[in-house]
């Protein structure tokens, strides 16, 4: 499972988290101009399976094994998510 915003932007930020239980994947995907209080309102969040995200963009595939602590942002000119050094 994954944690998707739904304010219905594209996703342009993901990053992957310890998992919360056995169902977590750890991944979260936002749109990147959600505030503190949205990602921690239950409403404005989605609990999804990773493979329903993949399924509609796959921009995410060759990432999906990414470890713990991984963030990426998308790079609209190269049309790739690119990783985020802390």
């Amino acid at each position: 499972m994954v944690i998707l915003t739904r304010n219905r932007l594209p996703c342009v930020y993901l990053y992957r988290e310890v998992q919360d239980n056995s169902d977590d994947s750890g991944w979260r995907f936002t749109a990147n101009d959600e505030s503190d209080d949205d990602i921690n309102d239950s409403a404005k969040v989605a609990l999804v399976s990773l493979g329903a995200v993949l399924s509609v963009d796959e921009r995410f595939m060759r990432l999906r094994d990414a470890p713990a602590g991984s963030a990426y942002a998308y790079d609209h000119n190269t049309r790739k998510f690119m990783v985020l050094e802390e």
